[in-house]
Formats: C-alpha cells, structure tokens, sequence
C-alpha cells in the first residue's frame, strides 16, 4: 500500500518476494578478471561472456579462456547469464568498474570498454566491502539458495551455496 491506495506497480502486485543475495565473492572475482582483460578492450558483453565461461572467438583469440576466472560464474547455480550481467551492471553502477566510450574513427561508431576502478574497488577487494544483488523470488531461485543461520544477518539476507 501506498498512503491509503493500492500500489499498482507490478513488483507490489506480484506475490513473489525479493531475495537479498549476498554475491561479494563473484563480485571480487569479476573485478579481479576486468583487471586481467582490460589491456584488450573489454566490452561488458565480454566479460559476461568469460564469467559464463564462452569460448567463442574472440574470447579464445585474446586468451580469456586461460584466465583463472574464466567460467567462474558457471559453478554457481542460480548466477546465469541475465544475473551475471545484472552483477556486472551493478558494479559499473556502484563505481567498481568504469564505463569509457571510445570513438572509432574509420566507422563512425563507438564502443564502450570497461576497467576497474582502482580507489572505488580497492575496499571490496580487500574484503572491506560486500556487494548484495537483489533477485524476485521464484520457487526455481528460492530452491538454489539457502538463508543465513547467523543472529548477525536479518532473516530476509540470503547467501550463495
């Protein structure tokens, strides 16, 4: 409810609940692998690509698939492709990672590359920082993570398997 009135947006409408999740290890080993690709003009899409563990062309052409992260998104369940690239948005949005254009001159188009944010990620790497992603709860989410027995996290945090 919103005042008196009833909320119609659709995530007040919807009888699913929001998972608090607890993603500050994937998140440690996304920055830590923008920091190893960035030489080669990584785009988010790539990073993405190498977090899911692709080894379409261009991965394999610029040897992000010999990184140690390489696929290291593939061994936690519910951090598919969309929520993969939702984590990687939410650091570039949180000042983790940097978003820079840069024009090609012979196409007239341009690319946007990230890299890391040295001063802005340095806490989360040093395990001062935590990072929480923000799922709707279905009963396919729900069943692939586990709440935190622990009195120090409210009851609604959940963390990974």
């Amino acid at each position: 409810l919103v005042g008196s009135e009833m909320c119609i947006r659709d995530s007040c409408r919807s009888p699913m609940q929001v998972l608090d999740l607890d993603v500050t290890d994937p998140a440690r080993s996304v920055v830590d692998m923008v920091g190893c690709m960035q030489g080669g003009n990584c785009t988010l899409k790539d990073v993405v690509d190498v977090c899911c563990g692709s080894t379409n062309k261009k991965v394999t052409q610029r040897g992000w698939d010999r990184l140690q992260q390489h696929g290291c998104m593939k061994e936690i369940k519910h951090m598919n492709r969309l929520n993969v690239e939702r984590l990687v948005k939410q650091l570039v949005l949180t000042f983790h990672l940097d978003e820079y254009e840069e024009a090609n001159v012979f196409s007239g188009f341009s690319n946007n590359y990230l890299r890391v944010n040295d001063a802005s990620s340095r806490q989360l790497l040093e395990g001062r920082e935590s990072v929480h992603l923000k799922l709707r709860s279905s009963h396919k989410i729900a069943s692939l993570v586990t709440q935190r027995r622990d009195e120090s996290t409210p009851p609604t945090m959940y963390t990974l398997r």
